[in-house]
């Protein structure tokens, strides 16, 4: 009978769970609770080793934890990798949401445009027949400004998070971002342009505040002034009023016209007004 594999003792021997060797009691420096539960027959947990089995698992034990940390770190650092790539996409996402907001504002401009192309005369005299309204519906708009310095996207954002359109029931035609973390909101009429001023008055005055756009007048260059002509400033209105008015009436409050600037070309008898 083979004894303890450390005095070869032959009495209260133990074996070993890993390499099955056995060792005797006051070898293995079992305590009396111990031994009673590696009596136990069925369900026992308790797991006997002798050194040199116990020196191994430990040994073991210390690899696996060096391989569980080295797993961590790299899964830290895919975790890191997988973060900034998040946020590159969420930037790109932002970008193209960008360029499609003002792909969208530009396409509509271009469509308006085309529709409401006006005569010179139409436009001198501000009629108000249905091209001049589609005009005047179209440049309904509001700049949105933040009190604090910020971005413009956040701006963006809030607009969004916070102005429920559909439920307001007004159309807007477009967002663009401007400089300084201002927004300029392009509606679908004069009537949605108050609607949405007012709900973005009272939901966010405290951050921004609201403005229209300052309006200026066109600048149209005549040429081929000829010198003979009346040249006075009075006389060239009077005479490009006379020659494209439809109806004079209608000019006497609301139109404007002035001469900033003549320009001398090398043209006989000729030249150029602004």
């Amino acid at each position: 009978m083979a004894g303890c594999m450390l005095c070869k003792s032959t009495e209260n021997l133990w074996p070993c769970d890993q390499c099955h060797g056995k060792v005797c009691e006051t070898c293995s420096k079992l305590t009396a609770s111990e031994i009673k539960c590696l009596e136990l027959r069925k369900g026992r947990i308790l797991r006997f080793y002798c050194k040199t089995c116990e020196k191994d698992l430990i040994s073991e034990v210390k690899k696996l934890r060096r391989a569980v940390g080295e797993q961590s770190t790299k899964i830290e650092t895919l975790t890191t990798e997988i973060a900034a790539l998040n946020t590159k996409f969420q930037n790109l996402e932002e970008h193209y949401s960008k360029q499609s907001d003002n792909l969208e504002i530009v396409t509509t401009e271009i469509k308006n445009n085309a529709e409401n192309k006006l005569l010179y005369s139409e436009v001198a005299a501000n009629t108000s027949g249905e091209k001049r309204r589609k005009t005047k519906d179209f440049d309904s708009v509001i700049i949105v400004k933040p009190k604090e310095v910020q971005e413009s996207r956040k701006t963006k954002k809030e607009i969004k998070e916070k102005i429920d359109l559909s439920r307001l029931g007004a159309g807007v035609s477009g967002v663009k971002e401007l400089s300084r973390g201002q927004v300029i909101i392009r509606c679908g009429n004069e009537g949605d342009r108050e609607k949405i001023e007012s709900k973005i008055q009272e939901e966010m005055s405290d951050n921004y505040e609201t403005k229209a756009p300052n309006l200026k007048f066109p600048k149209i260059k005549v040429v081929g002034i000829n010198e003979d002509d009346d040249n006075t400033d009075e006389g060239l209105v009077e005479a490009i009023l006379e020659q494209n008015l439809q109806n004079r009436q209608q000019t006497e409050d609301d139109f404007h016209m002035k001469i900033i600037k003549r320009l001398k070309k090398k043209m006989k008898n000729n030249y150029q007004l602004l």
